[in-house]
């Protein structure tokens, strides 16, 4: 169990990032000690509750910042960036650690709010090279513990894993979303064209069958990508595939059900367990998960915005893996998939402070790292100097 005094932030009003939240409890990484701190507004004093409570997560509404001030020798994570997080830091009783909610290399991953906190939590060596190339953190800084690598604890897992074509293995392909502001989209469902893109895909390889995973947030600022989703699926039922949709968080019930009619279209349960001949995503926490699981992944790249290139070992990477608007995507697909390329890509992107954290449950993890952030907070705040 954890500390008692483990907290969690979070202030938001998009009901996604809940159902993000809930993954790290379903993970076994925080468990019913841990509560969830939310800033309070009007349009969603209703809907959140109503979701914790059915998920059965802890939380407490935040409205006074006497609230805040009242936290005492504890530690609070949070899994998003947000301005009023910087009135929670100012609480110096408590110990402040950035864990994000996935590893990825969209340009929200790098805003340097992120100095706010005393720990900031990276997946691999990519994530301290994304801070050090932009100049949100320095060579001091992670050489005096503040940048801690700590693997898949917060980047998510993909439920499935690596199957050949010829032993049932599907296409699968995980969209973005929108993103919060349009320079922050990444979403390959911007085009509709990405659609006919897999279909040929698919008859290349003589798939007969593509499974869909979108994003919670999927249609919170533009309804025009949730169009465009089921526009797509229905292109590739026409076209004679398989489609199967893992089950969206977000209510879809009015199209689901004009779809039922279609034989080759199927709901997924969220917990199946995958068989996935190469996966297809955009520039986001997917295209990790993917990597984690050895699965052959391609990334759809947009002319705008671009990710940003941090180091020679990310621009070698996108330059085999990455698909740019004007180009088709290639079979990835490999007999091998431990092949010293794709491990050294997979470790990049996700290693450990420690051998032995690797081999930890994730429960432990959090455990080590408040031991870690408690022994450590004077040189993160720099008052050891």
């Amino acid at each position: 169990m954890l500390p008692c005094n483990t907290h969690i932030y979070i202030d938001t009003k998009i009901t996604g990032t809940i159902y993000q939240l809930a993954n790290y409890f379903h993970a076994g990484v925080f468990d019913q000690n841990t509560l969830v701190l939310i800033k309070k507004y009007k349009a969603i004093e209703k809907k959140f509750p109503a979701i914790l409570e059915r998920l059965d997560i802890p939380y407490q509404w935040i409205e006074r910042n006497s609230q805040i001030d009242a936290l005492d020798n504890g530690i609070i994570f949070y899994p998003f960036n947000a301005q009023s997080n910087c009135r929670v830091v100012a609480n110096r009783k408590m110990i402040h650690v950035f864990i994000t909610h996935g590893e990825s290399n969209k340009k929200s991953s790098i805003k340097p709010i992120t100095r706010i906190y005393d720990f900031i939590i990276v997946a691999g060596e990519a994530g301290i090279d994304r801070y050090l190339h932009d100049g949100i953190f320095s060579v001091y800084d992670r050489t005096h513990g503040r940048l801690i690598k700590l693997g898949n604890t917060f980047s998510g897992s993909l439920n499935g894993h690596f199957t050949l074509p010829k032993d049932g293995g599907v296409l699968f392909y995980a969209p973005t979303w929108e993103g919060g502001l349009e320079s922050e989209n990444y979403s390959s469902l911007t085009n509709i064209d990405n659609f006919s893109k897999l279909k040929r895909l698919a008859n290349r390889l003589e798939i007969k069958c593509i499974t869909i995973q979108t994003h919670p947030n999927l249609g919170y600022r533009s309804q025009t990508h949730m169009n465009n989703l089921w526009i797509g699926i229905f292109r590739l039922l026409q076209a004679g595939l398989e489609v199967r949709l893992v089950q969206p968080y977000h209510s879809m019930k009015v199209f689901t059900n004009l779809f039922n009619f279609f034989e080759k279209f199927r709901i997924l349960p969220r917990g199946d367990y995958l068989k996935i001949a190469m996966a297809i995503t955009d520039v986001s926490a997917m295209e990790v998960q993917c990597l984690a699981a050895d699965i052959p992944v391609c990334v759809l790249i947009k002319n705008e915005p671009h990710p940003d290139i941090f180091s020679k070992r990310q621009e070698k990477h996108y330059s085999i893996f990455g698909v740019r608007e004007n180009e088709e995507i290639p079979s990835v697909i490999s007999h091998e998939v431990d092949t010293k390329s794709n491990i050294d890509v997979k470790n990049y992107y996700i290693s450990y402070e420690h051998d032995f954290l690797e081999k930890m449950p994730l429960s432990s993890r959090i455990e080590w790292l408040s031991n870690i952030a408690r022994e450590n907070l004077k040189n993160a705040r720099f008052l050891s100097c």
